[in-house]
């Protein structure tokens, strides 16, 4: 699981297939893995198809849309007062 938890950084939308050949592992395995994210709200799935669904990860998407620039914005800013250079 957090394989592919670790994959959605780069890649947000993924399919069960995709995963198998991304990560080498099998059907059930993957499948597995994105049945849980899905149940701790991670991965989302898009439409109500059974087969070839795809699935996203809304929080990464929403970070996407968003602007990643905030983020690192007050990353670097805490990196600053962590490092006592806050002025």
């Amino acid at each position: 699981m957090w394989r592919v938890a670790h994959l959605l950084l780069g890649q947000p939308v993924v399919t069960v297939t995709a995963l198998v050949e991304r990560l080498e592992v099998t059907f059930p395995s993957a499948n597995a893995a994105v049945a849980t994210l899905v149940e701790l709200d991670i991965l989302r799935p898009q439409g109500q198809q059974r087969r070839n669904r795809a699935f996203h990860a809304h929080e990464v998407m929403n970070l996407l849309y968003t602007g990643i620039d905030a983020v690192l914005d007050d990353v670097a800013t805490l990196r600053n007062y962590r490092a006592g250079s806050w002025t």
